[in-house]
């Protein structure tokens, strides 16, 4: 496979007005990430798991290092080439499913005729079609993360970024998606870079899981999961998996309190 995303000595530090260093938040990240894979980034709270996907996004710039996609160095945000979900769905309350599905084609100023069709075949794609006139106050939490991802995967970038986006929901919820997400990526062959707290998620979905270690965020270790889906999340596999990784984070978690 050809690498899709490529990052170089990544390291964030945030500073005071003064120039003080107060928070070193990521330290020395090297990572590829190879066309139509699922990675998915874990580690314990205030790792930087999220702040890195917001610096591969171009949300966020580097103190050091580069993000490359397909060979470009990002310094902004390419939405040409990425779409990002983040943990609360961000609807707007005053538009239809459909609308806001329609919104971020809109804004990337696809030809209209081909904006109806686009949003209404991933629409489909999610299983939200049916609640495409209703708002989003009339929908589960759970349907209005359909919405969000569809509006993502309408976009037809290359990437597709998650920032925990099923964080919010119940466990029945998040497996339900959890298993949608996994034909959607095996339908439109998309590389995914997957936040999550969640060990479960990380087994469950991932090609490759990197788990990072306490503030400042590293990697300590690419686990790779080879185990054939669709998967079983009770499997003896991916329990072994949880297990190693519950192992490396609790550790981590107790030395980010001392």
């Amino acid at each position: 496979m050809s690498v899709v995303v490529q990052l170089d000595g990544v390291s964030k530090r945030y500073q005071a007005g003064s120039g003080k260093v107060v928070l070193e938040a990521l330290k020395e990240i090297n990572l590829s990430v190879e066309k139509g894979s699922f990675v998915t980034l874990i580690g314990p709270s205030g790792c930087g798991k999220s702040t890195l996907l917001h610096i591969i996004a171009g949300m966020l710039n580097p103190s050091e290092g580069r993000v490359m996609i397909d060979g470009i160095t990002i310094i902004k945000p390419q939405p040409t080439k990425m779409a990002m979900v983040f943990q609360e769905a961000s609807l707007y309350p005053w538009k239809t499913v459909l609308k806001n599905v329609e919104f971020g084609l809109e804004l990337r100023k696809v030809p209209k005729d081909q904006i109806r069709p686009r949003a209404e075949k991933y629409m489909e794609l999610v299983g939200i079609s049916r609640f495409k006139d209703y708002y989003p106050l009339q929908i589960s939490g759970g349907m209005q993360q359909r919405v969000s991802i569809a509006r993502a995967l309408a976009l037809e970038t290359d990437v597709l970024l998650m920032d925990e986006p099923f964080g919010a929901l119940d466990e029945q919820s998040r497996l339900i998606l959890g298993a949608e997400l996994t034909n959607i990526w095996q339908k439109t062959g998309k590389t995914i870079i997957f936040v999550t707290h969640s060990l479960m998620e990380a087994a469950y979905l991932s090609d490759k899981i990197v788990l990072m270690s306490s503030r400042p965020g590293k990697i300590i270790e690419v686990l790779n999961v080879t185990e054939k889906r669709p998967r079983d999340t009770e499997s003896p596999e991916l329990a072994a998996i949880r297990k190693e990784l519950w192992s490396h984070i609790s550790k981590e978690a107790k030395q980010q309190l001392m």
